[in-house]
């Protein structure tokens, strides 16, 4: 989610670049700045690096063949030249991300991916055009009515597509493309992850169609202006002064394609019903009203741990570790605190530490180990292992309470200094 502002600022650079092309790579600072936010994916989000190297790598060609075959007089070294530049780009981009990279990848390293797989059970055709059928439609028909009304023939052998297109047309259809081949990959293949077993193209699905949709949009978006812009640019072209002396028809495949399109986008409403009435529990109510502020629950959940976590993010400075009891994935209250406050604690989710990771070992360790702080009444045994992780304060809350039956409050208060508390849900600095 994070990362979406990154990917939209990544689109916007793509477009400003596309629109400017001057063709030299270093003299280009657009490229510079899209190898930086490259390297900015390679450490926040490793899927969207994948996904954007191919857009802005396809743009950048795309982009380089319309500055140099953009004439009627086309020739080879015109190809090869736009060639050139693109590949030039595309190592420049790649040297750009490592480089900004380096300093997170020299201290860690993921074994996430353990290959990839063909798909063997593919998504039902019904199910694919629920999701699909809209943006396929109308960016497919785009693209073709885009290169149908560009082509052009410079002589018997050669087509030139690049010589009156539009850029913005030429960055839609590049972008279309991208999308289109993001919902078709995860049924051709996938990334072979801890999932395999269950649902093994989960992750590829997930973050392939996740970019799919955030490209089809703008799209769309595009296209609905595109064409309203067209029809009133034909009806300006009339110069009507009276509207019963002449009329602008549609042609039948323009009507029924447009009234295909009307059906289908009106039939993508439902979702928004649906989605809402079962997020609210029923038609949406004042006293139902789920707030932006996504920390704002726990202060009617579970009031002590959100004062105690409002008292670290107030009072802390730097990235000191906090214990707190291990969660797993998705669940209500779980890693509560290292989530609202971005101070590091012993083991987070179990299953994402096991994704990045692909190793239970370390997880399953770490897990034993803080019960074992919470839970044993061996004094020194605690210590070792407060020592071993460098933690700097204990949270105990009410996460803590029901997950470790018999929580030592005494042992854990006798170790240090409590410096906050409220009912039962305290802090002790170490």
């Amino acid at each position: 989610m994070i990362n979406v502002f990154f990917v939209l600022a990544v689109l916007g650079i793509l477009y400003a670049w596309i629109k400017r092309n001057s063709g030299k790579s270093w003299k280009q600072k657009e490229i510079f700045l899209l190898g930086l936010f490259l390297g900015i994916f390679l450490f926040s989000n490793t899927w969207d690096f994948m996904i954007y190297y191919v857009v802005i790598c396809g743009t950048l060609f795309f982009g380089n063949l319309k500055r140099y075959l953009n004439s009627t007089d086309m020739k080879p070294s015109d190809m090869r030249t736009g060639i050139k530049w693109s590949v030039v780009q595309w190592i420049e981009l790649l040297l750009t991300a490592v480089l900004i990279s380096l300093p997170f990848h020299l201290q860690f390293k993921s074994v996430m991916v353990q290959g990839i797989g063909i798909v063997k059970i593919h998504t039902a055709f019904y199910q694919f055009c629920v999701l699909w059928a809209f943006p396929l439609l109308i960016c497919g028909l785009f693209g073709v009515s885009t290169l149908i009304k560009n082509r052009n023939f410079t002589n018997k052998k050669t087509r030139n597509l690049f010589y009156k297109i539009n850029v913005s047309d030429l960055y839609g259809v590049v972008l279309s493309l991208c999308a289109m081949g993001l919902i078709l990959i995860p049924e051709i293949v996938y990334v072979r992850d801890i999932y395999e077993k269950t649902a093994p193209r989960a992750n590829t699905m997930f973050k392939l169609t996740y970019q799919a949709y955030i490209l089809f949009a703008l799209m769309m978006s595009y296209i609905l202006v595109f064409f309203v812009a067209d029809r009133i640019k034909i009806l300006q072209e009339t110069k009507l002064d009276n509207r019963y002396e002449k009329k602008v028809r549609l042609s039948k495949v323009q009507i029924t394609v447009g009234g295909m399109a009307i059906i289908l986008l009106i039939s993508t409403c439902g979702y928004f019903v649906n989605a809402t009435t079962n997020w609210f529990t029923g038609f949406p109510l004042k006293n139902k009203y789920q707030t932006l502020n996504a920390t704002a629950y726990i202060e009617n959940a579970i009031p002590e741990d959100a004062a105690a976590i409002r008292w670290l993010n107030k009072n802390i400075t730097g990235q000191p570790t906090v214990l707190e009891a291990c969660g797993d994935s998705y669940k209500d209250y779980d890693n509560r605190v290292s989530a609202m406050t971005g101070l590091p604690t012993v083991l987070g989710w179990y299953v994402h530490e096991w994704l990045w990771r692909n190793n239970l070992d370390e997880e399953n360790k770490r897990r034993t180990d803080v019960e074992t702080i919470y839970t044993s009444t061996d004094k020194k045994e605690v210590q070792e292992l407060l020592d071993k992780y460098e933690v700097n304060y204990i949270f105990i809350g009410s996460c803590e309470y029901q997950k470790y039956e018999g929580v030592n409050v005494a042992l854990l208060s006798s170790l240090g200094e409590i410096v906050f508390k409220k009912e039962n849900t305290m802090i002790v600095k170490l």
